[in-house]
């Protein structure tokens, strides 16, 4: 089997091709992964705000619920009730403490008045 002039040429211009290819398949895959590297950079930025922002979110509606709860009119009720308690506790206490003084700083007897 002989080759031909053309056939040889025809081999490596197929040859020259195929490794142009490669090259050309080579410097384009390595510009998606430089592109692929810079969109996973982004997306971790964006998954660390994301994750920012929920901690927030869900540290502000801890504390609404606190708040809430804090406010709510079964508490509030209660709390009133507490405070009127204790003020008509304090009232009878003062009223105690006044008789008790008027008691203790009032005229005393003469010892000798009996002799």
């Amino acid at each position: 089997m002989e080759l031909s002039t053309s056939t040889i040429l025809t081999l490596i211009g197929m040859a020259i091709s195929v490794i142009s290819a490669a090259a050309i398949a080579k410097q384009r895959l390595a510009a998606v992964i430089e592109q692929l590297s810079d969109i996973e950079m982004r997306l971790r930025k964006i998954d660390q705000r994301v994750d920012r922002h929920e901690t927030q979110v869900e540290m502000q509606a801890q504390r609404t619920s606190v708040l809430s709860g804090m406010m709510s009119p079964d508490i509030q009720e209660r709390r009133h009730r507490e405070i009127a308690t204790l003020t008509a506790d304090v009232a009878a206490m003062r009223y105690q403490v006044d008789k008790l003084t008027a008691m203790h700083n009032g005229k005393h007897p003469s010892i000798n008045a009996g002799r």
